[in-house]
């Protein structure tokens, strides 16, 4: 299996459209996964939650963004 790139900011007609539709696959995968996502920021804010870690740790989604890491551990 080949790994696609993701587009620079050349890619396309200048409008972001390509860099959308890519932000939108990997969102797509992301809240498809069996397995916990959880992003942060360098500080251990949460940045983004997939449903499966909502589920595993029992929090909804939107109570963990903003949140710190250390609320999880």
């Amino acid at each position: 299996m080949s790994r696609e790139e993701p587009p620079g900011p050349a890619a396309g007609d200048g409008s972001g459209a390509g860099v959308r539709r890519w932000e939108n696959r990997l969102a797509a995968i992301q809240d498809t996964l069996s397995e916990g996502v959880i992003t942060v920021d360098e500080k251990g804010i949460i940045l983004d939650v997939n449903p499966a870690a909502s589920e595993i740790f029992g929090y909804g989604v939107e109570e963990l963004l903003g949140r710190n890491v250390n609320l999880l551990l």
